[in-house]
C-alpha cells in the first residue's frame, strides 16, 4: 500500500509550484515577509527560511509585499510562480506598519493545516522569561512540568519528555537517554539567542521520526544575513526577579558585511531560593512547605515556611555562529553551543519525608539529592545551496556532534557520616556522544531528504556494594542507531482547496549491555546484552479547504511512533516504593491521529478571528510504565520460579514495574481559541484546552493527562509603552485521575488523610489531587529610545499559592521581574 501511494506521489500530474522563495539583493533567504491582496481578504508570511505559500490568491492577482526593513512593488502572482522567487530591496529607513498588524500565529490559524503555535523575538522579549519552559507556559496552549526549579517539561496534548520531539537548528536534541516521565533539558537551550519558536501539534510532519508523537518543539537561533555594508550591532540586558532573588544578565555581538557574518552571545543566571505564594486559597495550610532543611550538612529549621529552601542555582550558556559565502549559490555555517549548570537541587526528592512514629512527625529522608553540572556541548556546519537543477531548486546538509553530560548525587539521612562522607554519597553519571547527519531537498512541488543519528551511552556509578540500581543504565555501554528517509508532496488544486502528504521510513537498532562487575543477582541480568531492530513506516495526509476567504476547515491524518531508547529498555530506577526494572521485550509504539481544524474570521463589527480544533490520537502497543512479576530464582536455574512483584532493595521491599506495550490506549481533547481587536489599540486573545484519555485494558488512567488549562490576554498599544493584562488558570484534577505507577507525582498533592495504626505505623496516605488554580499578571514594557527599553512584570498579583499538575515545586508567589535592555549599532 506504501508504495502504491508514492508511486502515485511521483506520477501524479504536477501543477506550477506554489511556494516561492523570497530574497534580498544578496540572497538571505528573509522570513515574516507580509503579502495580501488588494482587498486584505488574502494574507500569507513567509518562513524562517524566507519561503511563502501562495496558493490562495488568484492567478491574475497583484500580490503586495510588506516588511518593516524591505520593499517591493506589487507583483502578480503569474509571474511570480514561474521565477518561484521575489526580490525585495533593503531600505535606509524602517517602513512603517501601514497595512495590517498581521502575526505569524494568526498566519498559522487561517493558513496551516495542523495546530501550532509560534514566538518570535519580540514576543520571546515581550514575555519576559527567565528560561524557554517559562516561555513556553506563560505563551500558553502548553502544559509544563517542575520537578525542581532548575527544570521544565512540556506537555502537548498528555504527551512528555521523550514523547515530545525536540530540535534545535534543524538538528533532534532527544538522545538515547530521555525519559519517559519529565525531561527537564529544554532549559540548555538559551531563549536570549533564540529567532523563534515554532511548536507544532501531532505527529503532523515526516520531516520529524522517533518521538514526536504529542509534536515537536522547534527552537532556531539567530538567523545571520549578508549586507553590502558591513554593520556592527551589540545587544545587552540585565533582569532581576523578586521571586527568587534572581539575577541574569546578557551580550551578545552581530557584524555581517558582504561575504562574512557573526553572532556570539553569553548568559549568565543566578537564582536564589523561591519564595512561594501566601495565598492559600485551596484550604491546605501545610502542602509544599519545608519544615526542615539541609543547611552545610546539619538539618535546620525553615523559620520562613513561604520559603522553598535549595531551589537556587546558577546557569552559563554561550553560543557562536559563522556565515560564510561561498558565492551567489552556496553559503555554509558554523553553529556552536555550550550550556552549563551549577549542581541543581532536586527539590521534589528534597521535601520526601519518612514518618517518624516515635516522634509522630515526618522527618526528611534525604541530606542530599542533586543533579550535578548539567553539560550541553553543540556543534553543527550547515551548508546551504539555492542553485537550481534537476534534482532540486534548494538543499541543505547539516552535520552536527553533540555531547551531553548528567549526574545524580543522593545521600540519605539515615546513612550520612561526615568521616565517611565521600564513599557513602551515591552518585550516578552518564555521559551520551552523538553524531548526526541530515539533508533536505526541494523541487517544485516535493520535499525530501534524510536523517542518521548514531549515539554512545555511558553510564557509570560509585556504588559496586549494591546489587540493583547501581547505574542508572547497563553500564558496559549502550548505542543507538537511526537512519531514515522522507518525501513530502504538496498539490494546489485551485485557490480554495490544497493538499500535502508525506511518508518517512525509518530504522532504527538499540544495544545495551550489562557486564558482570556489579551484580544484579534478582534479575539475572549481569553479563547479558538487550538488542533491538525496529523498521517503521509513518507518513500524513494533510487537507485544507477555504469556502471563502473568511473560512477555512483543514484535516490532518497522520501515524507517529516512538522506538523504544535506552531509558525506555534498560533503565533501572527507584522512586518511592517503586522500582523500574529493563524490559528487553519492549516494542515500537504507534500513534494514529486524526485532527480537524475550524476557522472563522468576522469582520464586522470588530475584526476577531475564532478557531477550534480537536484531536483524537489511538495508540497501538501503547509503552506504559506498569507493574511486572520477576523471578527471584532466575539467577539458579536448578531452582523453581518463584514470581512476584516486589524486589528486596537497600534494606527494603520495592515494587516492580516496567515499561511494557500493555495494547492500546486513546487520547482526545479540544482547543478553542478567539483573536480580536477590541478597540483602537486593544487586542483580546484567549484560549483553552482539554485532554482526556482512555485505557482501553483498564489498568486504569493514562500519566500526563493535565487538567484543563487556559489563558486569556488582554494588550494595549499606547504610544511607547506596551500593556499586556493576562489570566493563566487550570482546573482540578482528582486523585482518582493519576496513573497507576507515580509518574503523575500524586504525592506532591495535598495529603487528604493519613492512617495510622495501633503500634504508631502508617497504613495508609491518601492525597486529594492537585488543586485548581487562577493567576493574574501583568507586564509593561516602554520604548525609552531607538536603542533602550524597560519592562517591568508583576506575577501572580493575588499571591496564590498552587502547584502545576505533575510538578514538585510549588510556584513562585507575588513578584516582579524588571529588565533593562539596551541595543547599540
Amino acid at each position: 500500500m506504501t508504495r502504491i501511494f508514492i508511486l502515485w506521489l511521483l506520477l501524479v500530474n504536477i501543477a506550477l509550484s506554489q511556494e516561492v522563495l523570497i530574497l534580498d539583493d544578496n540572497n538571505n533567504p528573509i522570513p515574516n515577509v507580509f503579502l495580501f491582496n488588494e482587498s486584505k481578504s488574502i494574507s500569507a508570511l513567509s518562513n524562517i527560511s524566507g519561503e511563502v505559500n501562495i496558493s490562495r490568491f488568484n492567478l491574475n492577482e497583484l500580490i503586495y509585499i510588506q516588511h518593516p526593513i524591505y520593499q517591493s512593488s506589487p507583483i502578480k502572482k503569474s509571474d511570480v510562480i514561474i521565477t518561484k522567487k521575489i526580490k525585495i530591496t533593503e531600505t535606509v529607513y524602517e517602513i512603517p506598519e501601514i497595512y495590517l498588524n498581521e502575526e505569524k500565529n494568526s498566519d498559522n490559524i487561517k493558513n496551516s493545516s495542523e495546530q501550532k503555535i509560534f514566538i518570535s523575538r519580540k514576543e520571546i522579549n515581550k514575555l519576559n522569561t527567565e528560561n524557554i519552559a517559562d516561555l513556553l507556559e506563560k505563551k500558553g496552549g502548553i502544559s509544563v512540568q517542575k520537578s525542581q526549579f532548575g527544570g521544565g517539561s512540556p506537555n502537548i496534548r498528555g504527551f512528555e519528555a521523550n514523547k515530545i520531539l525536540l530540535v534545535v537548528d534543524g538538528v533532534r536534541l532527544n538522545n538515547a537517554i530521555y525519559r519517559s516521565g519529565h525531561v527537564q533539558n529544554i532549559i540548555s537551550i538559551d531563549e536570549s539567542v533564540l529567532e523563534d519558536v515554532e511548536v507544532i501539534f501531532g505527529p503532523s510532519s515526516v520531516l520529524f521520526g522517533s518521538d514526536a508523537l504529542g509534536g515537536a518543539i522547534h527552537m532556531k537561533t539567530k538567523n545571520l544575513y549578508f549586507k553590502n555594508t558591513p554593520e556592527f550591532r551589540t545587544n545587552y540586558f540585565t533582569r532581576y526577579a523578586s521571586g527568587y532573588n534572581g539575577f541574569s544578565s546578557h551580550f551578545s555581538f552581530n557584524y555581517q558585511s558582504k561575504k562574512f557574518s557573526i553572532f556570539s552571545g553569553i548568559t549568565s543566571r543566578d537564582y536564589g531560593d523561591v519564595k512561594m505564594g501566601r495565598n492559600r486559597s485551596h484550604g491546605y495550610e501545610d502542602w509544599g512547605r519545608i519544615y526542615y532543611y539541609e543547611q552545610d550538612g546539619d538539618i535546620v529549621e525553615n523559620t520562613n515556611l513561604d520559603i522553598q529552601p535549595n531551589t537556587g542555582y546558577q546557569q552559563l550558556d554561550w553560543i557562536n555562529k559563522m556565515m560564510f559565502k561561498l558565492n551567489d549559490y552556496w553559503r555554509i555555517t558554523s553553529n556552536t553551543q555550550y550550556s552549563t549548570t551549577s549542581n541543581v537541587p532536586r527539590f521534589d526528592k528534597l521535601n520526601d519525608t519518612e514518618y517518624n512514629h516515635t516522634n509522630a512527625t515526618f522527618d526528611p529522608k534525604y541530606l542530599f539529592w542533586y543533579y550535578g553540572p548539567q553539560n550541553r556541548f553543540f556543534s553543527s556546519i550547515n551548508l546551504q545551496g539555492f542553485r537550481q537543477n534537476k534534482l532540486f531548486d534548494r538543499s541543505e546538509f547539516i552535520l552536527a556532534y553533540q555531547q551531553v553530560e548528567e549526574s545524580r548525587s543522593q545521600q540519605k539521612i539515615t546513612e550520612f557520616d561526615v568521616i565517611t562522607l565521600a564513599d557513602s554519597m551515591r552518585i550516578r553519571e552518564e555521559k551520551v556522544d552523538i553524531i548526526s547527519f541530515n539533508s533536505n531537498f526541494k523541487k517544485g512541488d516535493f520535499s525530501y531528504g534524510s536523517e542518521t543519528i548514531i549515539n554512545w551511552v555511558e553510564s557509570k556509578s560509585n556504588i559496586e556494594e549494591y546489587t540493583l540500581g547501581a547505574t542508572r543504565y547497563p553500564n558496559g555501554g549502550s548505542i543507538l542507531f537511526s537512519s531514515a528517509f522522507y518525501l513530502n508532496f504538496f498539490k494546489n488544486f485551485n485557490e480554495k482547496f490544497q493538499m500535502e502528504a508525506g511518508v518517512r521510513s525509518t530504522f532504527s537498532r538499540l544495544e545495551a549491555s550489562f557486564t558482570d562487575s556489579l551484580s544484579r543477582d534478582f534479575l539475572a541480568i549481569e553479563g547479558t546484552t538487550i538488542k533491538s531492530n525496529n523498521h517503521i513506516l509513518s507518513g500524513n495526509i494533510k487537507l485544507i479547504y477555504h469556502p471563502s476567504n473568511l473560512w477555512k476547515i483543514s484535516s490532518v491524518t497522520s501515524k507517529g511512533f516512538h522506538s523504544p531508547n535506552i531509558d525506555d529498555m534498560g533503565k533501572l530506577f527507584v522512586k518511592g516504593d517503586n522500582i523500574t526494572i529493563p524490559n528487553s521485550n519492549l516494542e515500537p509504539e504507534y500513534a494514529y491521529s486524526q485532527e480537524l481544524s475550524i476557522t472563522k474570521e468576522i469582520k464586522y463589527p470588530v475584526n476577531l478571528l475564532a478557531y477550534g480544533t480537536a484531536f483524537y490520537t489511538h495508540i497501538e502497543n501503547a509503552i506504559i510504565r506498569d507493574t511486572m512479576l520477576v523471578n527471584l530464582n532466575a539467577s539458579d536455574p536448578d531452582a523453581p520460579p518463584f514470581w512476584t512483584n516486589q524486589l528486596p532493595y537497600d534494606d527494603d521491599s520495592k515494587y516492580t514495574f516496567a515499561n511494557q506495550n500493555i495494547g492500546s490506549a486513546i487520547i482526545y481533547g479540544v482547543t478553542l481559541g478567539i483573536e480580536t481587536n477590541l478597540f483602537e489599540n486593544y487586542k483580546l486573545n484567549s484560549d483553552i484546552n482539554f485532554t482526556k484519555s482512555k485505557n482501553e485494558k483498564g489498568r486504569g488512567p493514562l500519566a500526563h493527562i493535565p487538567p484543563t488549562f487556559g489563558k486569556i490576554l488582554i494588550e494595549r498599544q499606547l504610544g511607547k509603552f506596551q500593556l499586556a493584562f493576562d489570566i493563566r488558570y487550570a482546573f482540578a484534577k482528582n486523585m482518582n485521575e493519576y496513573d497507576l505507577a507515580g509518574v503523575d507525582n500524586l504525592e506532591e498533592s495535598p495529603i487528604d488523610n493519613i492512617t495510622i495504626s495501633e503500634n504508631g505505623e502508617i497504613e495508609n496516605i491518601s492525597y486529594t489531587g492537585h488543586p485548581n488554580w487562577e493567576t493574574i499578571n501583568l507586564n509593561c514594557n516602554y520604548i525609552i529610545n531607538d536603542y533602550t527599553s524597560i519592562q517591568l512584570s508583576l506575577n501572580n498579583l493575588l499571591d496564590k499559592h498552587y502547584k502545576v499538575f505533575a510538578s514538585g515545586i510549588s510556584a513562585p508567589g507575588r513578584s516582579f521581574v524588571i529588565t533593562l535592555r539596551v541595543a547599540a549599532n
